[in-house]
């Protein structure tokens, strides 16, 4: 959880989840990241959902490869004792929803305290487990901001995105709880190009050499990528639209 630039208290949902590659690549992904781009160690992974609420596990390798952070380079390798601490919870080892449920009750303290928006950027299963399993806590949440879905256009069918293909189930108990949602559609992450001119603002020199090396790796497309997913400007940013949507709200 971070104190965002408009005084909105964001969870960001470290929280990994089944979708491009397998629960144990995407856990170990996010403690990666979390490790490389210097976020404070008191951002801790909580294990999530490793499949859909019904439907069998669906991944897509083509897109990032199989570990799902496919053509990334230096990041910090997997038995970094500073990656594996991203691992262990001050409070006991727990799950994606315990782990929101509880920051949802130290924020909102019975309305004492401020609301939370829960960000989602791949499937929703576990923010779905935790509005159903925690109800009493919705009154805490502000709003629930996710990248899924579009409007006339899909990745993966003719009308279905992904993150909202592989857990539709999940989507359906989020989109009908009683707290706001705010939507950032297919549609709208395409035009979230990372151009060669913001690449190369990303390359210049008074950048540091952990952004030059892991983050315009990230942001450029894996070999893998089908032509027709990516802009003739340049790969589309979906995972981090929502987040910048939500800072700027």
């Amino acid at each position: 959880m971070v104190d965002s630039p408009s005084k909105r208290f964001i969870w960001l949902d470290c929280d990994p989840v089944h979708g491009n590659t397998s629960l144990a690549n995407t856990e170990m992904n996010a403690a990666k990241c979390l490790e490389a781009f210097g976020a404070p160690e008191n951002i801790k992974v909580y294990r999530g959902a490793p499949k859909p609420l019904i439907r069998p596990v669906r991944h897509d390798p083509q897109i990032h490869g199989i570990s799902g952070l496919a053509g990334v380079e230096n990041l910090p390798d997997a038995s970094d004792p500073k990656v594996l601490r991203r691992f262990q919870h001050p409070e006991g080892q727990m799950k994606a929803i315990e782990a929101i449920a509880n920051a949802v009750r130290r924020t909102w303290r019975n309305g004492e305290g401020q609301q939370v928006v829960i960000l989602s950027s791949g499937p929703m299963t576990n923010i779905a487990l935790f509005v159903s399993v925690y109800p009493e806590l919705l009154a805490g949440v502000e709003e629930f901001v996710f990248m899924g879905g579009g409007v006339g256009v899909g990745n993966r069918s003719a009308a279905a995105e992904f993150n909202i293909l592989c857990d539709p189930e999940a989507a359906q108990i989020v989109l009908d709880a009683p707290v706001k949602k705010t939507m950032i559609p297919l549609n709208a992450t395409h035009t979230a190009i990372v151009s060669r001119s913001v690449h190369g603002q990303l390359l210049s020199p008074s950048k540091s050499a952990l952004t030059t090396g892991d983050t315009t790796d990230l942001e450029l497309p894996p070999a893998s990528t089908p032509l027709r997913l990516v802009s003739n400007l340049g790969p589309p940013l979906h995972d981090v639209t929502d987040r910048r949507i939500c800072f700027c709200t």
